[in-house]
Parts: structure tokens; sequence; C-alpha cells
């Protein structure tokens, strides 16, 4: 099966006339669980993305285990699912904010739920090749995998959009 990116409801998405970045979107993939994979139409679009390159490049898709909007885990704060938003603010963690996106309060630092940054953003941490866990936020800390060039990473959803609907 192909999956796809869907509206609420599972239906389509018509390409000539997407939905904008923030609305809420679904996938036709669901997580580890079984349930639907909820999130913004551009984490979906994300997703969807990386999947179609996984299957491609490994024969096997992405795996969703704690999927956007998730609340069945209280400590995490609504903070799982987010893709890298396009650098747009003053600072990194502000660019959820000028985007116009809202996520869990620790992705940002705060800026969506509370006007200002109230705690250590998880994006400033993954730039800086932190953990983003909390107590674990010093730079180099996480001795993982990241990309040589984290800004080419950032997904680019009008072009995405542009070649579903030519």
């Amino acid at each position: 099966m192909t999956e796809e990116a869907r509206l609420p409801g599972g239906a389509m998405v018509d390409w000539n006339d997407p939905p904008s970045a923030t609305a809420k979107a679904q996938w036709s993939k669901k997580d580890e669980s079984g349930r639907t994979v909820k999130g913004s139409f551009r984490t979906i679009c994300h997703l969807n993305r990386l999947n179609n390159l996984a299957m491609k490049k490994f024969g096997k898709g992405v795996g969703v285990i704690q999927p956007p909007f998730n609340t069945t885990v209280p400590a995490s704060a609504g903070t799982h699912g987010f893709t890298l938003p396009p650098r747009e603010g003053q600072v990194v963690s502000d660019d959820f904010q000028v985007a116009g996106f809202e996520v869990g309060i620790f992705v940002n630092g705060g800026f969506s739920h509370e006007g200002g940054q109230v705690t250590s953003s998880q994006i400033e941490d993954y730039y800086n090749h932190a953990f983003g866990l909390a107590g674990q936020h010093e730079p180099n800390s996480d001795t993982s995998w990241f990309p040589d060039d984290i800004k080419a990473t950032i997904f680019d959803l009008p072009r995405y959009i542009a070649r579903r609907a030519g």
C-alpha cells in the first residue's frame, strides 16, 4: 500500500489546493500501536516523504513510536513528532512561532504556549548536539550521529506540494 498524507477523516488531499502547513492532517500509515498518526499538514507530509525515501533506499518504511499530538506520556508534555521548522525567527527557538505552528513547550522553549522562552528548547539542543532532555542540555553531550548540515535537512513543504501537484 502506498502511504499518503490525508485530511482529517481520511479524505484525499487536493494537491492543487492543499491545506495550510499548520492545518491538522493524518497519515494513512498507522503508528506502532495501530493508531492513526495525526499532526500538522507539514509534519505529516514530511513523514510521508521520509517513509517513501526509506522504502526506496532500504525496502522498509519509518515507524512512528510517539506521534504528534500524543497525550499518553505526561512527562513528554506533547513534545513529540515535530520536524525542524524553516529558519525564519530571530533565534532557533522562535521559528515555530514565526511559522504559526503549535508545539509542546519543551520543543521551542515555550514560545507558542507562554509568549516567551520559558524553558530550554529541544530544537536548539538538537542544533547543539545535546540530548534535549531535562537537565541534559550541554553542547555536544549527545554523541550519536548528526547530519553535517542540519539546516539542509529542513523539509521544504512548498517544493513537496509542487511535485505532488505536478
